[in-house]
């Protein structure tokens, strides 16, 4: 390897292409590996190169599946759409996945469909503030509970799309952490939020806090931002989505290749005294999986999945029918504009699942059904005995539509 300085970064005004072309250069100068498959690019190099990725260099393709179709009828703010023949893309390098969530999907369908409830809770930022004493940070934080119009005057100086929706403020030692919550309309938002609390704290409040209180920093971890929480699970974060479908005993041993009295024993014994002794908040069997693959598809920030996932929780009721299951996911924080989203590829896809509306509120709702077609067909394979005989023959790329766990 060269001992001489090497830089990805290039200051100067050339082309964003020719950039990229240096950059490979210099790229197999230190790796000696010269990029063939790696280096082609689907999406218009000059605005990923100064919007989307630094230091571009080239590009990683993911195969995309469709899942469905299915039926959702989707109530939000209490008024309800049916989506009769909604297909979900999938994009992962995953064997078995998509034929999983399919199969789950599948019996949701044979049931007329999902019942799907979306709760905006807004996207949130939580800054953290120190205080010179406790008696500084109770004060600013009685100020902020006292104020919470401010925020609405921040949200309307910094752009045309955000609302306020509520704040929640947390002491502790001199810190105030103050979680605030906006409507961020069809986008996911998060830079937005960071934007207007920002001119919050610069021109909003009042110069005689600032004497005893500083800003740490703009975001204190309060947020959730990607990662596990308790606090997410409570109050969520972007959309608040609860996906259901009640299940015949027909359905499931047709469809599944199992008893609902199997499915029940595979989810309590798994979801309910497994998470118990590992100690996870996230009570559910493989929610990431396809929460992943449609944000891969769909342009989402994949990084959320870890917050999504890990506060989405499962349940089953057993009915003189079968079982009513059902997905409860607090944090799924999507949107249809900014981001990958404005990638060509992600937005056929993205188009694909909600239609020429780019309803974020239908994005979630469809991350949801995805998940809980997921959580249902996994579960079967658990429960059958399937899932790693599955796993194998479809990792081997078997080309037969065989059911996963089920009957040809």
């Amino acid at each position: 390897m060269s001992q001489k300085k090497i830089s990805f970064f290039i200051k100067d005004s050339l082309p964003e292409q020719k950039k990229v072309a240096n950059r490979q250069a210099v790229l197999t100068e230190v790796t000696d590996v010269q990029l063939d498959s790696a280096n082609a690019f689907p999406f218009d190099v000059e605005t990923v190169g100064s919007r989307n990725c630094e230091n571009l260099v080239g590009s990683v393709s993911i195969p995309v599946g469709v899942v469905g179709p299915v039926p959702i009828s989707i109530t939000f703010q209490k008024k309800e759409t049916k989506l009769q023949d909604v297909v979900i893309p999938m994009a992962t390098t995953e064997g078995a996945l998509v034929a999983s969530v399919n199969r789950g999907a599948k019996a949701v369908a044979a049931e007329g469909g999902a019942i799907v409830v979306v709760k905006r809770v807004g996207m949130s930022r939580a800054p953290v503030f120190q205080s010179t004493d406790a008696a500084a940070a109770t004060a600013f934080a009685a100020w902020v509970k006292k104020n919470t119009h401010s925020f609405e005057v921040a949200a309307k100086a910094t752009s045309n799309h955000l609302h306020f929706i509520s704040v929640k403020t947390f002491l502790d030692e001199t810190y105030s952490f103050v979680r605030v919550a906006f409507d961020t309309k069809e986008a996911m938002g998060m830079n937005m939020v960071s934007v207007a609390l920002e001119y919050w704290w610069n021109e909003l409040v009042p110069e005689k806090f600032k004497k005893t209180t500083t800003m740490v920093a703009l975001s204190g971890n309060v947020c959730v931002d990607k990662k596990p929480s308790r606090l997410n699970r409570e109050l969520g974060r972007g959309f608040w989505v609860t996906a259901q479908v009640e299940l015949s005993e027909e359905i499931v041993r047709k469809t599944l290749g199992v008893s609902t009295e199997t499915l029940l024993e595979v989810h309590r014994a798994k979801n309910i005294v497994g998470c118990k002794i590992a100690g996870t908040p996230a009570q559910n069997m493989h929610v990431a999986n396809a929460v992943a693959a449609v944000f891969l598809a769909t342009g989402q920030d994949s990084a959320h999945v870890v917050d999504v996932a890990s506060a989405a929780a499962l349940s089953f009721e057993g009915t003189p029918k079968g079982v009513i299951v059902t997905l409860d996911m607090p944090t799924i924080p999507v949107g249809t504009v900014g981001g990958g989203t404005s990638l060509a590829q992600q937005k056929e896809w993205l188009q694909v699942a909600v239609g020429k509306s780019y309803s974020s509120t239908t994005l979630a709702a469809v991350v949801a059904v995805a998940a809980l077609s997921g959580e249902i067909s996994g579960l079967a394979a658990l429960g059958n005995h399937t899932l790693a005989a599955a796993h194998n023959k479809l990792a081997r790329g078997r080309k037969s539509s065989q059911s996963i766990g089920g009957k040809k």
